[in-house]
């Protein structure tokens, strides 16, 4: 019975006295140098304690951030267990121009008033090339003293990775949630690195007893970089800690307590964009994390203070704009100091369609691609250093006068050359024949001429209209013939261009009033890109055809588009104000087109379409969202309640075809996983393979997929890539036993 006492008086006793810190497993870093265990007592160490600024080896210049940053990590890692340090300003304050490292521990623990002195020296940072793989690579010690000049102990590391393009350490998962953070630069590749080190370093100092109810804070990824951030630009933060905390972060005093949220178990992230007229000049990140008892933590972010300019320069004044025969001549003056440089942007129409078309750092541009009787449109906008660009005061409006006109008629083929032209019978261009129409051409046709087309007809930056507005027949290109046309304009056509099996480029290019703009009926492929069509009673007619209409701008006509038949790629267009926006005889898919709306009823769609995205304003500006959120999501649960009804009771096929059209609606993952179990059922094996590639590509965290995509593998005999499969998913799920017992019945042979 004494014996027993005995015991249980030493343990009492040995608890509260000593702290046993152990060393953590290596990831993928070197082994730590040191590996002495130190017994330290409990009452010996120090709560208030200044980092002091490292001592290095050998002088290293290759990356000056480094000393700072490797103390500033270490401070943070040391809040962590307990300690409290005193600020880096302090310390330089107590000691004048003074190097704290050659004062004497006690005379030093004195000044700064602390009962502790955390020493770091580094003995390299650098990277190194092995084998042609570039590595980056941090060797430090850290030592512990008490105020009185006692070494309490010294712990020295290692930490090296080969440049990756993201994080790979066990810390590196929130790098991983906010991709736009990730980056391959030597210094993002070496704070990783340093980072590590620190973190395995914290893992073998002694902790204070109340560090265990401070909430753990592993890892902090940034995009704070030297340079400004601007309007619209993302200030993005990720940290990974204990789960369940509530975290927010300070952009110094400009911004406070923005909250970030729970992406991820104990993985947070949080994102301010910067708004117009956001203006703030080195402040410091801090992040503060509590937990629901009330602790509290700080981490603070020192290597790089963040900076904003959301302020655009100013509006330029006394712009001016004279015509000769050189072209159009603009000028203005600077009324400020911020702008930079000068861009001009320049449309056909007044609202829409501006393009960059010169940066200048002079108050004068000449615009010598323009034509005569056209009219221009130009905003001119002042550019800071940080890319802030002015709002335009307002847009300015020219018209090219005519200067000279050539009379045309017949069989034609050859150039034409920047002029002015009037059609007077109607034109051909032969078979094995080409017409090149240059820039600064413009061409009127007398009412009933037209453009026959059976060889190859190419047009750029030309205008081509009936004279004084009268209605002409346009280019109807027919059988084995091509045509291309950029940058051009046709108005008052009564069929702007009309396709019978022929080959169609159009790119950048303006119809406007007449029958119908663009009709096709074709076996041959045609492209239609950033075309304005507007004031047709039809803009597109496609009989038949196989093509794409993108970036375009379709409005005020009739009917916008109509489709008979054929495989047509409408994305990213501005389709709207047009009686009937889009009518299709066939069944249709849309994605990312503006149409005028998000809700279904007012879409101005006739025929068998589908709308799955949509873009909430006109591109380029808009974003692609679902239709009308509320609308599709009730659909898409209705359906799925019928698919799930028609599994129950054996009917797979019609399961199928209704998961399939919640697909074609929505990416939805309960969708996904309903469609293997139907599929499996069918036995239909391709479907079921590309079913599960889709949905993992979109769901890569759902382990349900992988365990159905590994044990198809393994049935089809493919063991070694189901092995390559189940690897990949316990990276992306760690600790998911599903996964885990499938990943040991494969074992490391894929057997």
């Amino acid at each position: 019975m004494r014996r027993r006492r005995k015991i249980r008086i030493f343990i009492a006793v040995l608890v509260p006295f000593f702290c046993f810190i152990s060393l953590l497993p290596a990831s993928f870093a070197d082994v730590a140098e040191d590996k002495k265990v130190y017994y330290i007592k409990t009452e010996d160490l120090p709560r208030n304690i200044a980092v002091l600024p490292p001592t290095f080896e050998e002088a290293d210049q290759s990356y000056p951030f480094a000393e700072n940053l490797i103390r500033a990590t270490l401070e943070n890692y040391l809040v962590g267990k307990g300690f409290s340090p005193k600020s880096f300003r302090h310390i330089k304050d107590a000691v004048k121009d003074s190097d704290p490292n050659k004062i004497p521990v006690e005379k030093l623990a004195r000044d700064l008033n602390v009962d502790g002195i955390v020493a770091i020296h580094i003995y390299s940072v650098s990277n190194i090339n092995v084998a042609l793989l570039e590595y980056y690579k941090v060797d430090a010690e850290v030592r512990l003293f008490k105020a009185d000049g006692r070494l309490l102990g010294k712990w020295r590391d290692k930490s090296s990775q080969r440049k990756l393009s993201v994080a790979t350490s066990p810390i590196g998962a929130a790098s991983m949630v906010v991709g736009l953070i990730v980056s391959s630069s030597g210094e993002a590749q070496l704070k990783n690195i340093i980072y590590d080190w620190a973190w395995k370093i914290s893992n073998v100092l002694p902790g204070l007893p109340e560090s265990s109810k401070i909430p753990q804070i592993i890892r902090v990824v940034t995009n704070i970089k030297d340079s400004f951030f601007k309007t619209d630009d993302k200030i993005a933060v990720a940290l990974q800690g204990d789960k369940g905390l509530d975290v927010v972060f300070d952009i110094g005093e400009f911004k406070r307590s923005l909250k970030m949220i729970e992406s991820d178990s104990g993985v947070y992230e949080g994102i301010y964009m910067v708004q117009p007229q956001d203006y703030a000049r080195n402040q410091v990140l801090t992040i503060r994390a509590s937990k629901p008892d009330g602790t509290k933590r700080e981490w603070h972010e020192t290597d790089h203070m963040i900076n904003i300019d959301a302020i655009p320069p100013a509006p330029l004044k006394d712009i001016k704009a004279s015509v000769t025969e050189e072209g159009i001549h603009i000028s203005w003056t600077i009324p400020d100091t911020e702008t930079s440089a000068i861009y001009i942007f320049r449309s056909d129409t007044p609202i829409e369609g501006f393009k960059k078309t010169a940066e200048t750092k002079q108050l004068q541009y000449l615009d010598a691609s323009v034509n005569d009787g056209a009219t221009y449109y130009y905003r001119i906008l002042g550019v800071d250093n940080v890319g802030n660009i002015g709002k335009p005061e307002e847009t300015l409006a020219v018209t090219v006068p005519f200067f000279q006109e050539h009379v045309l008629s017949g069989e034609i083929f050859g150039t034409l050359i920047k002029g002015n032209y009037r059609v007077k019978e109607s034109l051909m261009i032969p078979a094995s024949k080409a017409l090149v129409v240059e820039e600064g051409a413009k061409i009127e046709f007398e009412p009933g001429t037209m453009i026959t087309l059976k060889g190859e007809l190419t047009i750029t930056g030309a205008r081509m209209k009936g004279v004084e507005g009268n209605a002409w027949g346009g280019i109807n290109a027919s059988e084995n013939s091509r045509l291309i046309l950029r940058d051009s304009i046709i108005e008052y056509a009564q069929d702007g261009i009309r396709v019978n099996d022929a080959s169609l480029i159009i790119k950048d290019t303006i119809l406007q009033t007449g029958g119908s703009g663009i009709h096709i009926k074709s076996t041959m492929p045609f492209d239609i890109e950033g075309v304005q069509i507007s004031k047709f009673e039809k803009g597109i007619v496609i009989e038949s055809g196989i093509g794409k209409i993108v970036k375009s701008a379709i409005k005020e006509n009739g009917t916008g588009i109509f489709i008979d038949s054929g495989d047509v790629k409408l994305e990213s267009n501005n389709i709207y104000g047009n009686d009937v926006n889009i009518e299709s005889a066939m069944q249709l898919a849309l994605n990312g087109n503006y149409l005028g709306s998000m809700k279904e009823k007012d879409l101005r769609v006739k025929g068998e379409i589908t709308v799955k995205t949509l873009l909430d304003l006109p591109f380029p500006d808009g974003k692609e969202m679902a239709l009308d959120s509320k609308e599709l999501e009730e659909k898409v649960a209705r359906l799925k309640k019928e698919a799930l009804e028609y599994f129950n009771n054996g009917n797979y096929g019609n399961a199928y075809e209704v998961l399939d059209k919640v697909l074609s609606l929505k990416d939805d993952k309960d969708a996904y996983i309903y469609m293997t179990f139907v599929l499996e059922q069918l036995g239909e094996d391709e479907k079921l393979e590309e079913i599960l590639k889709r949905g993992i590509g979109i769901y890569s965290y759902e382990a349900r997929l992988y365990q159905t995509y590994v044990r198809y593998l393994v049935g089809k005999g493919r063991t070694e890539d189901a092995r390559r499969l189940i690897d990949k998913a316990l990276v992306l799920n760690p600790g998911n036993p599903g996964l885990a017992s499938l990943r040991d019945l494969i074992g490391d042979n894929g057997e």
